[in-house]
């Protein structure tokens, strides 16, 4: 009776331990898929769009509403494919009093030295740096696209890269120094100078949000300094 009784729990046990790591197989599959395509669309929008904008056929603001909208679609989609919840991503209220005043801090000084640059580059003729005080619908729509590429870059993609390689300083290094890569290239439609300053904020949010594993900090500083920049202005 004993004997059976113990046999039967080892049964089950064997079957449950055979159910968790097919559905680990499985979401380890699902995440991978899903991340790598996010790459190779990211990219290869990068690269198409740099090759029309450089011979004309697209405009600036046609490849930044793409990178934009495209982002947004990741991020969505992954809400729905990804197999752990979006906290686990980095949709979370973690640490958040600390990510609130890194946030700030930083997105204050950024938003500063942005609106100084775009008040010296106006009063030296540069049209599309001028104040406008016309609001577009791209500024309405702004947080949304800032929300979708920390979550896509950060939480998605960086996490993805820290959990395939391991924990260790050098691993995080080469996971951060990926991703933010993939997020320069974005950008790379915007000239050398652009791609340089974005990889650079890309890899010292990158550590902050290892530090926090929240977007809510990263995010504020994209949004404070893209905001400077962009909101009534002729600039996308």
């Amino acid at each position: 009776m004993i004997n059976r009784l113990l046999q039967t729990i080892d049964q089950k046990k064997h079957i449950k331990e055979e159910i968790t790591e097919a559905l680990l197989y499985k979401n380890r599959f699902m995440k991978s898929g899903f991340i790598i395509l996010s790459i190779l669309g990211a990219l290869s929008i990068s690269q198409i769009s740099l090759s029309l904008v450089t011979k004309d056929i697209i405009t600036i603001k046609s490849y930044s509403d793409l990178v934009n909208y495209y982002t947004v679609f990741v991020f969505i989609t992954g809400l729905f494919i990804l197999p752990y919840h979006f906290s686990h991503y980095g949709l979370n209220n973690k640490n958040l009093k600390l990510n609130l005043i890194l946030g700030l801090t930083i997105g204050s000084v950024l938003a500063a030295i942005v609106i100084f640059l775009r008040i010296y580059s106006a009063n030296n003729g540069v049209a599309s740096s001028a104040f406008t005080f016309k609001l577009k619908f791209t500024d309405i729509v702004y947080p949304l696209f800032v929300l979708s590429q920390e979550m896509v870059m950060k939480g998605y993609i960086q996490g993805y890269f820290i959990i395939l390689f391991g924990e260790g300083r050098k691993n995080k290094f080469t996971a951060i120094f990926i991703a933010s890569w993939i997020f320069a290239m974005l950008h790379s439609a915007f000239g050398i100078y652009v791609f340089m300053l974005v990889f650079l904020y890309a890899i010292l949010t990158g550590y902050l949000f290892e530090k926090t594993r929240s977007v809510i900090g990263v995010s504020i500083i994209h949004y404070a300094a893209g905001a400077a920049l962009y909101y009534f202005s002729s600039l996308t």
